[in-house]
């Protein structure tokens, strides 16, 4: 039998394991061969990755440097706009600032002015109440006088001619006029406040027993208020009736011709009102029915009977 014709069983058994060892390696040398080139084109996978990450991060630092420049372009007109705010801010109060003091000053003068009025109006009004204390004082002690001397001449009287009756009963009228002027005092003296208490009345002024002669005639107002644009005359009694009122409408001086007699007061509105310690009923009923204001007098103090009344305008002789 030659070599070409043994069987492996043929020979001896470590050759036999040596030839299957150098089998399997050679089974192992391709399978590591395989796995090398799978290797190396995972390798080459691998570095194709890396070009394409670094290519990805080339454009990433791009993208980033842009952004930068975006964030300081930003920050740049961001403090820019800040800065603009904060000089707009900053003129703006500077003007609420001028403003503020403009009004503060313009507030100051005011009140400087307010307080300077009231004064004045003060001062007015405790002149106005002094003289007419000193007017009603002074009516006061001439009535007490000329009571008391009448008194003592009438009780003289009884034995006296006709003619001494004549002399009592002058001095009596003398007296019934001294009451009436006191009666005027007590009814009109600081009326002013409560005649612009009425909403058709704005006076300033009062002016006491306006006496003269007009179209060759004695004429007395017992008093009148003006102011602006509007008079108001007043008469004035210690017992108001119905023919009081009618004579104070008719009369020349009073509503009838005041300003023919007063023309510097022309153009003005022209209101009557009635003062009274004592009224009738029919007095009080004509007063409101010519549209007359009628002021009660008492001792203490003075009201007005009838606040809400329409006031009739007498410059015209319509209206009359």
């Amino acid at each position: 039998m030659t070599d070409k014709q043994r069987s492996p069983d043929d020979y001896p058994p470590f050759l036999r394991s040596l030839a299957e060892l150098v089998e399997r390696l050679g089974e192992k040398i391709e399978l590591l061969s395989e796995e090398s080139k799978k290797t190396d084109e995972q390798l080459k996978k691998t570095d194709e990755q890396l070009k394409k990450t670094d290519e990805q991060l080339k454009k990433t630092d791009e993208q980033q440097k842009q952004t930068d420049k975006q964030l300081k372009d930003l920050g740049r007109q961001m403090a820019e706009a800040s800065a603009e705010s904060k000089r707009e801010s900053a003129e703006l109060s500077r003007k609420m600032a001028e403003a503020s003091a403009e009004s503060k000053r313009e507030s100051v003068e005011l009140g400087r002015k307010m307080a300077e009025a009231s004064a004045e109006s003060k001062r007015e009004s405790a002149e106005l109440s002094r003289e007419t204390a000193e007017s009603l004082a002074k009516a006061s002690a001439e009535l007490k006088y000329e009571s008391a001397e009448l008194s003592r001449k009438m009780a003289e009287a009884s034995d006296k001619s006709e003619r001494e009756w004549e002399k009592i009963r002058q001095q009596s009228g003398a007296i019934d006029r001294r009451f009436g002027k006191l009666a005027e005092a007590m009814t009109l003296g600081d009326v002013l406040g409560l005649l612009n208490s009425h909403p058709q009345i704005d006076v300033h002024s009062l002016r006491h027993n306006d006496a003269g002669v007009h179209e060759d005639k004695d004429y007395e107002i017992d008093a009148f208020a003006f102011g602006d644009d509007c008079v108001v005359v007043i008469e004035a009694k210690a017992t108001l009736r119905s023919g009081h009122v009618s004579n104070f409408i008719s009369k020349s001086a009073n509503l009838k011709n005041f300003f023919d007699i007063h023309q510097y007061h022309r153009g003005k509105k022209l209101y009557g009102a009635v003062a009274y310690l004592k009224i009738d009923d029919k007095a009080k009923e004509l007063a409101n029915k010519k549209g007359l204001l009628i002021i009660k007098s008492t001792y203490s103090n003075k009201t007005l009977v009838n606040p809400k009344i329409k006031l009739r305008d007498y410059t015209t002789k319509n209206n009359r």
